[in-house]
């Protein structure tokens, strides 16, 4: 049963960044996929560029 404190931990630690790049010599297509963390075993990071656009996704419920 989830509990409404894991689910504001949830949206109180996850994020989604979206960045904009703007010099060619930066440009690249890319995905990485992480799953686990040294020091948080539940965290999820996904990190896609696409050219000029870069999007990086964290979810994570806090608990380090």
């Amino acid at each position: 049963m989830i509990h409404l404190k894991q689910v504001y931990n949830w949206i109180r630690y996850s994020g989604v960044w979206i960045t904009l790049v703007v010099n060619p010599l930066h440009w690249r297509i890319r995905f990485e996929n992480i799953f686990e963390d040294e020091l948080n075993p539940k965290m999820k990071f996904i990190d896609l560029q696409f050219i000029f656009l870069n999007i990086k996704v964290v979810v994570d419920d806090g608990s380090w």
